[in-house]
Protein backbone atom coordinates (compact mmCIF):
# COMPACT_ATOMS: atom_id res chain seq x y z
CA UNK A 1 0.00 0.00 0.00
CA UNK A 2 1.41 3.19 -0.88
CA UNK A 3 2.35 5.74 1.73
CA UNK A 4 0.48 9.29 1.92
CA UNK A 5 2.59 12.75 2.12
CA UNK A 6 1.61 12.78 5.90
CA UNK A 7 2.57 9.48 6.64
CA UNK A 8 6.01 10.41 4.57
CA UNK A 9 6.76 13.68 6.09
CA UNK A 10 5.96 12.41 10.00
CA UNK A 11 8.07 9.30 9.24
CA UNK A 12 11.28 11.94 8.11
CA UNK A 13 10.29 14.57 10.79
CA UNK A 14 9.72 11.37 13.17
CA UNK A 15 6.08 13.43 14.04
CA UNK A 16 3.28 11.48 15.64
CA UNK A 17 0.59 11.17 13.21
CA UNK A 18 -1.62 13.74 14.97
CA UNK A 19 1.29 16.10 14.91
CA UNK A 20 1.35 16.36 11.26
CA UNK A 21 -1.67 18.91 10.72
CA UNK A 22 0.12 21.54 13.22
CA UNK A 23 3.80 21.21 12.29
CA UNK A 24 2.43 21.21 8.30
CA UNK A 25 0.71 24.34 8.81
CA UNK A 26 3.36 26.20 10.78
CA UNK A 27 6.26 24.85 8.17
CA UNK A 28 4.26 26.88 5.08
CA UNK A 29 2.99 29.83 6.71
CA UNK A 30 4.69 33.16 5.56
CA UNK A 31 6.93 34.27 8.32
CA UNK A 32 4.92 37.16 9.02
CA UNK A 33 1.53 35.28 9.28
CA UNK A 34 3.36 33.19 12.29
CA UNK A 35 3.33 36.78 13.96
CA UNK A 36 -0.54 37.24 13.48
CA UNK A 37 -1.86 33.28 13.28
CA UNK A 38 -3.00 33.29 17.23
CA UNK A 39 -4.88 37.18 17.05
CA UNK A 40 -6.13 35.86 13.37
CA UNK A 41 -7.61 32.68 14.50
CA UNK A 42 -9.59 34.49 17.60
CA UNK A 43 -10.83 37.12 15.79
CA UNK A 44 -12.23 34.52 13.06
CA UNK A 45 -12.46 31.19 14.03
CA UNK A 46 -12.81 30.48 9.82
CA UNK A 47 -9.78 33.14 8.47
CA UNK A 48 -7.39 29.99 8.36
CA UNK A 49 -10.33 27.58 6.49
CA UNK A 50 -9.04 27.57 3.28
CA UNK A 51 -5.22 26.49 4.84
CA UNK A 52 -5.97 24.07 6.83
CA UNK A 53 -8.08 22.51 4.29
CA UNK A 54 -4.90 22.39 1.76
CA UNK A 55 -2.91 21.03 4.62
CA UNK A 56 -5.44 17.99 4.94
CA UNK A 57 -5.73 17.48 1.90
CA UNK A 58 -2.27 17.70 0.73
CA UNK A 59 -1.50 14.88 3.80
CA UNK A 60 -3.85 12.34 2.12
CA UNK A 61 -1.80 12.73 -1.56
CA UNK A 62 0.10 9.94 -2.75
CA UNK A 63 -0.02 11.06 -6.52
CA UNK A 64 2.41 14.35 -7.33
CA UNK A 65 0.01 14.71 -10.26
CA UNK A 66 -3.03 15.60 -7.84
CA UNK A 67 -0.90 18.48 -6.09
CA UNK A 68 -1.28 20.92 -8.34
CA UNK A 69 -5.29 20.31 -8.64
CA UNK A 70 -5.23 20.64 -4.55
CA UNK A 71 -3.86 23.98 -4.82
CA UNK A 72 -6.30 25.34 -7.34
CA UNK A 73 -8.87 24.49 -5.03
CA UNK A 74 -6.86 26.78 -2.54
CA UNK A 75 -6.28 29.65 -4.41
CA UNK A 76 -10.13 29.24 -5.62
CA UNK A 77 -11.55 29.21 -2.30
CA UNK A 78 -13.71 31.94 -1.48
CA UNK A 79 -12.74 32.27 2.29
CA UNK A 80 -8.95 32.96 0.38
CA UNK A 81 -10.30 36.35 -1.37
CA UNK A 82 -10.26 38.43 1.59
CA UNK A 83 -7.14 41.65 1.40
CA UNK A 84 -5.55 40.28 4.29
CA UNK A 85 -5.20 36.49 2.32
CA UNK A 86 -4.68 37.98 -1.62
CA UNK A 87 -2.12 41.23 -0.62
CA UNK A 88 -0.64 41.09 2.46
CA UNK A 89 -0.55 37.21 1.81
CA UNK A 90 -1.12 36.54 5.68
CA UNK A 91 -1.85 32.81 4.63
CA UNK A 92 -0.24 29.45 4.14
CA UNK A 93 2.48 29.42 1.08
CA UNK A 94 1.22 27.19 -1.60
CA UNK A 95 4.98 27.48 -3.03
CA UNK A 96 5.85 25.89 0.58
CA UNK A 97 3.58 23.57 0.25
CA UNK A 98 5.22 22.26 -3.51
CA UNK A 99 8.56 22.59 -2.65
CA UNK A 100 7.63 20.46 0.61
CA UNK A 101 5.94 17.76 -1.39
CA UNK A 102 8.33 18.10 -4.21
CA UNK A 103 11.15 16.68 -1.93
CA UNK A 104 9.22 13.64 -0.88
CA UNK A 105 8.53 12.94 -4.62
CA UNK A 106 11.76 11.23 -4.60
CA UNK A 107 10.72 8.67 -2.18
CA UNK A 108 9.40 5.51 -4.54
CA UNK A 109 5.90 5.78 -3.54
CA UNK A 110 5.42 9.48 -4.83
CA UNK A 111 7.24 8.78 -7.32
CA UNK A 112 5.75 10.49 -10.68
CA UNK A 113 5.46 7.92 -13.76
CA UNK A 114 7.72 8.19 -16.78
Amino acid sequence: MEKTFAELFCSHRRLQPRQYHEVMFRCCLYRRTLIFSHLLAVFSRSYFKADHELISRVGLLTKPETLDDEIDIFYNDSTNRSFLHRVLRLRVSARRVQRLFDAFSKVPQLQKPG
